[in-house]
């Protein structure tokens, strides 16, 4: 198999993981989502799960860094920001979080984990003071 193969594989189960829990969060609350249901709703095995994350808390952790590395994508390079520049900095990450609203919303809404909800705010703050 090719690398390519490989690497389309591997990002279409993680996609459908990523889906799986978000919508099993928004059902249920993180609290009750475990990795069984995860792994049935994504449509692959335990151990497939387990390939790419140790646990739900693992991928939470994955979805925020990616979440903050497309943000951080979708803003260009970190400087010194001009009091205009900081709207379209805050309208960047409105509409990114729009654009994923199907993984924000479960995530920060009344059925997500404190830790993401603190996470984002976090970063929130970091970006606020960068300028």
């Amino acid at each position: 198999m090719s690398q390519t193969t490989g690497d389309l594989r591997t990002a279409r189960t993680r996609k459908a993981i990523v889906e799986a829990f978000a919508a099993l969060v928004r059902e249920q609350g993180f609290d009750q989502v475990t990795v069984g249901e995860i792994a049935r709703r994504a449509m692959v095995n335990r151990a497939t799960f387990y390939r790419h994350y140790r646990d739900k808390y693992h991928l939470v952790e994955d979805i925020f860094e990616h979440m903050t590395r497309a943000l951080l994508a979708e803003l260009g390079p970190p400087g010194a920001l001009h009091p205009a520049d900081r709207i379209a900095t805050w309208a960047t990450l409105f509409t990114h979080i729009g654009r994923r609203a199907d993984i924000y919303g479960p995530l920060l809404g009344s059925h997500g984990g404190p830790w993401f909800a603190a996470r984002l705010r976090e970063h929130c703050v970091e970006l606020a003071a960068s300028g």
